[in-house]
Formats: C-alpha cells, sequence, structure tokens
C-alpha cells in the first residue's frame, strides 16, 4: 500500500527530514513519480486514487500467492481506509458498536473514526487499546481534511513513512518503496504510536508518555530520519494548570469582572454585572454603593495576586474560605427574589504550607 499527503495537509515531524537526502546519490521523488513506480510494479493488480493535489492512495491487490498479511481498501461518506493486517476480536467490536457481522477490519476503522470524530465519547488511544491484533492502518478523511494513521504494537505488521522531494509525506509498508522515494529522509512507524494531522505523534500504548526522537545512521554512515520511541522519563501533563499567569492575563477591568464571576456570591455577582439585580424600590441600584462593590473586589482581586504568586514560589497551596463583610448601603435594597439583605458575601483566602 501507499499513501501520499500533501506538505499543507500533514506536517510531519521536524526529525523525519534528513539533510544527507540532498547529498545522496539517490535523490527524493516527486509524489507523481512515485506513484507512478508503485503502481508499474504490478500493473494488473495495482490501483490508485487520487484526491487533487491534497492526497493519495495505492493499493496493489494480493496475487496468486498467500499473502503475509490481509490488505484492504474500503470507503465510505468521504472516509478512505486503508489497512493491514487482522483483528482477532473483531466480531465483539462490530457488535459493541453495533455494526453487522460482515463488516471487515477496514470498515471497522472507518466507523470507529466516525464515532471519534462526530462523537468523541473517549480518547482515541482507548479505541485502539481495544484492538487485538496485528494491524496498521491509514485513514484520510476528505471532508474534514484530517489524516489518521496507527500501527499496533504486535509484530507482523510494519509501516515505514518519510519525507518526498517537495515535502509531501509518503507512508507505505514496502521498505523499498520508502527508500526509492524519500533517499534518507525515511525512519519505521514506531510500533504501538498513532499519528493525527492536527494531533501529531503520540504513543496510543503510553498516552501519558512523550514522544522522543532518536537518531539513525545507515550502512553508507548517513544520517537518515530519526526513529520515534516512548519517553518514559516524560510526562503529558493532562490537567490544565490552575490560577497560572497565563489565565490572569487580562485587562483590570476582564480581570475584575472574572474573578467576581468565579469566586463572589450571586448578590456581589449581579450587583456589578446586571445592576438592576439590587434594586431599591425603583430598579436601580445607587452608584455610591455600586462603586464599593467594584472597589471591594478589586482590593480582593489585588490580595489575591499577591498570594497567588506568594504561593507559586512557596510551593503553597490556597485555600479558598468564605467570610462575610458589611458593605453599606441603602437599607431598602432587596434581591429580585424579595429577600432583604445588608451584606455580600465575600471571597477572602487562607494559605497553608503543604
Amino acid at each position: 500500500m501507499l499513501a501520499i499527503f500533501n506538505k499543507g495537509l500533514v506536517n510531519p515531524p521536524q526529525e523525519l527530514y534528513s539533510p544527507a537526502s540532498l547529498c545522496s546519490s539517490r535523490k527524493p521523488k516527486l509524489p507523481e513519480e512515485i506513484v507512478k513506480d508503485f503502481v508499474s510494479s504490478d500493473p494488473p493488480n495495482a490501483f490508485s486514487m487520487s484526491f487533487g493535489d491534497a492526497a493519495l492512495l495505492a493499493y496493489i491487490q494480493p496475487g496468486n500467492s498467500y499473502p503475509r498479511h490481509q490488505r484492504l481498501l474500503c470507503g465510505l461518506d468521504g472516509i478512505y481506509c486503508v489497512f493491514l493486517g487482522s483483528l482477532n476480536n473483531l466480531c465483539s467490536l462490530n457488535k459493541q458498536y453495533g455494526l453487522s457481522k460482515c463488516t471487515n477490519e477496514a470498515m471497522f476503522i472507518i466507523e470507529a473514526y466516525r464515532t471519534l470524530r462526530d462523537r468523541g465519547p473517549y480518547p482515541a488511544h482507548k479505541v485502539l487499546q481495544d484492538l487485538d491484533g496485528r494491524f496498521g492502518f491509514v485513514v484520510y478523511d476528505t471532508k474534514a481534511g484530517q489524516v489518521f494513521a496507527a500501527l499496533g504494537e504486535n509484530e507482523g505488521v510494519g509501516l515505514f513513512w518519510g519525507v518526498a522531494a517537495d515535502g509531501s509525506v509518503v507512508i507505505s509498508d514496502d521498505l523499498e518503496v520508502i527508500k526509492g522515494s524519500c533517499a534518507k529522509s525515511f525512519a519505521p512507524f514506531p510500533s504501538g504510536c498513532m499519528f493525527h494531522s492536527e494531533q501529531g505523534l503520540t504513543s496510543f500504548e503510553h498516552p501519558s508518555s512523550k514522544m522522543k526522537a532518536i537518531p539513525r545512521i545507515d550502512s553508507e554512515g548517513a544520517m537518515c530520519g530519526a526513529s520515534f520511541k516512548v519517553d518514559v522519563h516524560s510526562r503529558i501533563s493532562s490537567m490544565p494548570r490552575v490560577g497560572s499567569e497565563a489565565n490572569w492575563a487580562l485587562g483590570v477591568n476582564a480581570r475584575k469582572r472574572c474573578f467576581i464571576h468565579q469566586h463572589s456570591s450571586p448578590i456581589l455577582e449581579s450587583s456589578y454585572r446586571n445592576p438592576s439585580g439590587l434594586a431599591p424600590g425603583n430598579g436601580e441600584i445607587s452608584s455610591e454603593a455600586q462603586q464599593q462593590v467594584i472597589e471591594a473586589a478589586a482590593r480582593i482581586l489585588k490580595v489575591h495576586e499577591k498570594m497567588q504568586s506568594r504561593a507559586m514560589k512557596m510551593k503553597w497551596r490556597i485555600q479558598f474560605v468564605e467570610l462575610r463583610k458589611d458593605i453599606p448601603y441603602d437599607t431598602s435594597v432587596t434581591r429580585l427574589d424579595g429577600e432583604s439583605s445588608s451584606d455580600f458575601c465575600l471571597s477572602a483566602f487562607r494559605i497553608f504550607a503543604l
């Protein structure tokens, strides 16, 4: 099988490119040359599909000899999949996804991809972890303009990828095709990993670990495209940082509104965002009371920023506690629900050392 994707559609890892390709006796080829050579290797059984300048898929049907592994090419609703290998638990997966018994591996991958794309009930690595067998596949979504490729951890199916002369990404299960098309800018596709045109290369077997590039040198002593392995000593942060400087890199007024919205009582929030929420009879709050609310919120925000900076430096933990503070204003002020109140519930902070 052969898959070629334009540089504007897929951006491969920078480490996959090797400058030695320019000095090599074998130069990288353009996509048109790659497809022509691939199809000419077995014209009666070769088949190719072109999607303008964006992508190209080519496939050679198995001959009379028994192939090493199954090869399938399917398309449905603008989604095309080239599948290599087999799934041992295909029957149970079809039942889980509500598919018919005659659904093959390529059609299942398309349905699983559509489920992830349209509904996303769980992460992609969870879907791939449920696949039992030796497999490798490439999915091209013509509508969304996305590419999704993966290779199972079990040996038996191999994929290779490289960079063509114009920067296009070339994926194939034939090492000689990759060598002749990409010169030195190629490498084995890492097993147990998946590649998405938007999210890049990740490991579905170890989703919390980063990938690291391993330099490769061939028998001629030339630097080739790097291979990739899981870096067990690195971790991908799955939870966003709360209260970081980036979250507070807003204007003063925006920070006031954000702070009041997140850390104040409903009565304080309504008085700042909607003055009619506190109305002294005529539906308007006095300007003096409103100014006091804004100044009180600004003071709290200032204290919060100072304590947050100190807590980050000393590795302390900030804990919010609710305190009540009286703010004088017209006693006839009432909430929209009719309940009288003469104070506001503001947020204060207490710092505890770890």
